[in-house]
């Protein structure tokens, strides 16, 4: 199994916990942006491959407790993970749309963290707002 798509795939999966199609895509979109924003030189701080990005230390909720997600069971049991799974593979073959409008940060939108304070967010995807200024 690719390491790229399956960590997309169970990052997209943590972050959720929905089955909302366009949040998913949402949080892949971030990742993806980071990525390519490192790759082109401009900000390499996430880190430069998928795999990077996603388990750089306190960007992702679902990886700062990863114990509270049965991994091994996804993938033989969850049909929302099959769904991010296939989101993920989407992604990775430049088959998905950006729907942040090129977003590297979000929240939800009933949480205020300090780093959103000076941003504007530049969409929103159903609970979820998303930055491109951070």
């Amino acid at each position: 199994m690719d390491q790229n798509i399956h960590t997309l795939a169970l990052t997209i999966y943590g972050e959720t916990q929905t089955a909302n199609i366009s949040v998913m895509e949402g949080i892949a979109n971030v990742v993806l942006n980071r990525v390519r924003l490192a790759q082109n030189g401009i900000n390499e701080w996430w880190g430069k491959t998928i795999k990077e990005v996603c388990l750089k230390p306190a960007q992702f909720q679902c990886w700062n407790n990863p114990i509270n997600l049965n991994w091994n069971t996804l993938i033989k049991t969850d049909p929302i993970y099959q769904i991010c799974h296939r989101i993920s593979v989407r992604a990775i073959k430049g088959l998905l749309s950006d729907n942040t409008n090129g977003a590297t940060h979000y929240h939800d939108i009933n949480i205020h963290p300090q780093w959103a304070y000076a941003g504007i967010p530049c969409t929103q995807i159903s609970n979820l707002l998303f930055y491109d200024n951070i």
